[in-house]
């Protein structure tokens, strides 16, 4: 694994939710998979966006892994659970989820947070 190297996660950051739409869709339809086409279309046919979307997201905490000025991945919480958890394809297997899912635990609201169905290759 090529760990990533000058990425860092902060928080996300006003107007930046249609980015992050972004990275979901292509996490989704780009990356490695287990669902077949016809299920990911289901799931996300087109990129998160709009007021919808970022209302959704404002409501959650919100972590980005950013690289090279823009977002290569994020992580959401809702509550005490992980809600949303994507990274873009070409990061991959380069510990951006790692950091992402570790980095958080380190802030007072993130600690004890849950979470359900990771999907591991």
């Amino acid at each position: 694994m090529e760990e990533a190297t000058g990425m860092h996660v902060r928080d996300m950051i006003a107007g930046e939710a249609d980015a992050l739409g972004l990275v979901m869709f292509r996490a989704i339809h780009d990356g490695y998979s287990d669902y077949t086409k016809a299920q990911r279309i289901a799931w996300c046919a087109m990129p998160p966006e709009g007021e919808g979307w970022a209302a959704k997201l404002a409501a959650q905490d919100v972590r980005v892994a950013e690289a090279l000025g823009a977002p290569v991945g994020f992580i959401s919480r809702d509550r005490a659970y992980v809600d949303l958890a994507f990274v873009l394809p070409g990061w991959q297997g380069r510990g951006v989820f790692s950091m992402l899912l570790t980095e958080p635990k380190r802030t007072p609201a993130w600690r004890g947070y849950v979470v359900c169905g990771c999907m591991r290759r």
